[in-house]
């Protein structure tokens, strides 16, 4: 699994693993670069998007394990806490996780949410996942795992339990179409997405970029998403 992704990555510029979170945060800001990308990797795993391509990769090339105890959950128990949230109360489409890592459980929790749906009634705005995580080298695995599956949601880049952020992603499956992918937009370092997001922005902002939609119909969605759910 590890050698499909490589291989792919090989044909973006990263040829060697420590380049592939920069790489590949810049492709995601290229919209026909990136769906070319997303295309590659879903030939390179048969179009199978119910398990995250990235975790053998991740795991073994970036994942910091002496420093910061980096692992990813194993696919078993992922499975289980995604059964847990679809048979809970609340609404089984609304899923938030913090320390996401590359996105397994999401994924997962993704994968089997959908599954309840037949392939012509199911629409990518019954899902939404709001992921929180701080790692620079995670959070483009991440966004492009939401992306290439055609996930609604937010990242938060930061620290949970300080709720203090380096930046902050809204992904949207415009569309509303299954078999499409996801654009991205990011937040303004603004007052009005710290307190939507009740977050404390502690970096200068670093990139500007409203592919989407204006940031006022973002803020006005997620906050009757907020409401809703």
């Amino acid at each position: 699994m590890m050698e499909k992704v490589a291989e792919v990555f090989m044909n973006y510029g990263i040829d060697e693993a420590y380049k592939a979170p920069s790489i590949l945060m810049n492709i995601l800001f290229d919209k026909e670069v990136r769906e070319r990308l997303f295309k590659d990797l879903l030939i390179a795993h048969d179009h199978d998007m119910s398990y995250d391509w990235f975790y053998e990769y991740f795991q073994d090339e970036h994942a910091d394990r002496k420093k910061k105890k980096q692992d990813f959950t194993p696919k078993c128990v992922g499975e289980l806490l995604s059964r847990l949230a679809l048979t809970g109360d609340g609404d089984p489409g609304n899923y938030y996780e913090c320390c996401a890592g590359t996105g397994s459980i999401m994924i997962t929790h993704w994968d089997n949410h959908r599954r309840m749906y037949s392939p012509s009634t199911y629409r990518p705005s019954q899902h939404f996942a709001h992921l929180e995580e701080l790692s620079d080298r995670t959070v483009p695995f991440l966004l492009l795992n939401m992306m290439v599956r055609g996930v609604n949601g937010v990242v938060v880049q930061g620290d949970t339990l300080r709720r203090t952020c380096k930046a902050a992603y809204f992904v949207c499956n415009v569309k509303d179409d299954h078999m499409d992918f996801s654009g991205i937009s990011v937040f303004p370092h603004t007052k009005e997405v710290e307190r939507l997001l009740n977050v404390k922005f502690i970096s200068e902002q670093r990139l500007e970029h409203k592919e989407l939609m204006p940031i006022e119909t973002i803020e006005m969605l997620l906050n009757t998403s907020f409401k809703e759910r």
